[in-house]
């Protein structure tokens, strides 16, 4: 039976459901919504208009549609894992390591449901617990990207080097894009000044590619919005060790350099920035900032 052809509320929930996947979320929600109008205990319907509200940003709201699902399909493993990841996102940690163990019971292939217990885990400092989760979402699917960067990174943590680089690779091997995505993330808290969120994902993008000179830069970036200028001094002149032609690395040093009063030095490298690129508006400011601040210094 196809979806035009099967019966209320399953027709509609097939095109509302495909309108989710497909990221038109707007279309999507008001199916949803339209459907529980008319059946208000059709489970799949709540679970995924849940999964939706959490998507938009509001856990809170998709919490007790994901439940009512449960309680009307006991037996959902899925909706378990659904319902996980929004109360990690309300902060319930315990209430969600429960969940996770509840879905994982009812079905032991969920990769992902894995990979996501295993991050919680170690969120709680349950580190011998939490490795072995990311262990099994690469024993489940062995070509699960990840998953193997996941568990790369809690070795990395851990000081455990060699075992980190091998995970990490295999990551890099299977999916290209990690860095990418990881950069992108972090470049999204950064826009929303969540500055030490910002500096864990460029700390994870540089477990992929170490001397990235944008990486390092980005970094640099987020660690001077938490106040840790020496490390990002640091991490500013590493980039420009790297990649010369880096305007904002140039610019972003000679703010930190004139932070720290040595402002002599921040005018050569934020006049670097700007030979670099003449548009770098905050670039121009600061050395302006710096030759002030120079030529009220008394003299020696």
């Amino acid at each position: 039976m196809t979806a035009a052809s099967a019966p209320f509320p399953e027709s509609d929930f097939a095109t509302s459901h495909a309108a989710h996947k497909a990221g038109q979320i707007a279309e999507a929600e008001a199916g949803y919504r339209a459907i529980l109008e008319k059946a208000p205990d059709h489970a799949p319907t709540l679970q995924f208009l849940g999964v939706l509200l959490a998507q938009k940003g509001d856990p809170a709201g998709a919490a007790p549609l994901i439940e009512r699902a449960i309680a009307l399909r006991t037996r959902d493993a899925a909706a378990r894992i659904n319902l996980g990841n929004v109360l990690r996102d309300l902060g319930r940690k315990d209430e969600a390591i429960r969940a996770y163990q509840a879905g994982l019971a009812l079905d032991p292939g969920l990769h992902e449901a894995e990979r996501n217990l295993g991050g919680i885990l170690e969120e709680e400092k349950r580190f011998e617990e939490a490795e072995s989760h990311f262990r099994r979402a690469v024993g489940i699917r062995a070509n699960y990207a990840e998953g193997w960067w996941m568990l790369g990174r809690f070795l990395a943590r851990r000081g455990r080097r060699a075992e980190a680089g091998q995970a990490l690779r295999r990551a890099r091997e299977l999916d290209g894009g990690l860095f990418d995505q990881a950069m992108k993330h972090g470049g999204t808290l950064l826009g929303r000044r969540r500055f030490a969120d910002a500096a864990i994902a460029f700390e994870d993008a540089l477990l992929i590619k170490p001397d990235d000179p944008r990486g390092l830069n980005n970094l640099g970036h987020a660690l001077a919005g938490v106040g840790r200028h020496d490390r990002a001094e640091a991490l500013f002149r590493r980039a420009v060790a790297l990649e010369p032609g880096l305007a904002e690395a140039w610019a972003n040093l000679g703010g930190v350099l004139l932070g720290r009063g040595k402002a002599a030095e921040s005018i050569a490298t934020l006049r670097r920035a700007l030979a670099l690129r003449h548009d770098l508006g905050a670039a121009a400011d600061m050395l302006a900032k710096a030759e002030a601040q120079l030529a009220q210094a008394p003299s020696p």
